[in-house]
């Protein structure tokens, strides 16, 4: 087990060093979240929500990020 956490978090790091290196995945990370964000505030309106419908909004933006 330890061998297996050794190399997922090797593999992680040489991941996210070169998203650093090149920035195009970050950037579009960045914007993705901001934009959703964005839209759920503006379409919110301050509005206090029940736990089925924010679970529900949040698998809605898992679902598009994938797309």
């Amino acid at each position: 087990m330890k061998e297996l956490l050794r190399s997922a978090w090797a593999v992680l790091q040489k991941d996210m060093l070169l998203e650093v290196r090149t920035r195009y995945g970050l950037n579009t990370i960045a914007l993705f979240v901001l934009i959703s964000v964005a839209l759920a505030l503006f379409s919110l309106a301050g509005e206090v929500l029940q736990r089925e419908v924010l679970a529900a909004l949040f698998w809605n933006t898992v679902f598009l990020q994938q797309w």
